[in-house]
């Protein structure tokens, strides 16, 4: 029986190639409002046509509704969409202008 020592490369090189392996195609991107891409969202729903997307590393969680939920406040928030034209069904057009408060 061949065993691997499980250290910190061997598992990372696997995770590649479980995600290399699963993945349909190249990722999606995620764009903000203005059509700008954003690197730091990721797609909620990354096997969608389309999809929502929200702030990754531990941040915030994707809600079905669309929305993004932050974990330091627990606020909502409309993050990203991967169709930069923000037109799919998927993309919440809510609050799509920032109003600064006065």
């Amino acid at each position: 029986m061949l065993f691997l020592a499980l250290t910190p490369r061997v598992l990372l090189c696997v995770g590649i190639v479980m995600a290399v392996a699963q993945s349909d195609g190249p990722p999606k991107i995620c764009y903000n409002y203005d059509g700008t891409s954003n690197p730091d969202l990721i797609p909620c729903y990354p096997d969608a046509e389309e999809s929502i997307c929200c702030p990754g590393a531990g941040r915030s969680l994707c809600v079905d509704n669309g929305l993004c939920i932050w974990t330091n406040d627990f606020s909502l928030d409309r993050a990203g969409c991967t169709d930069a034209s923000w037109e799919a069904d998927e993309c919440v057009n809510l609050c799509p202008v920032r109003q600064n408060a006065t």
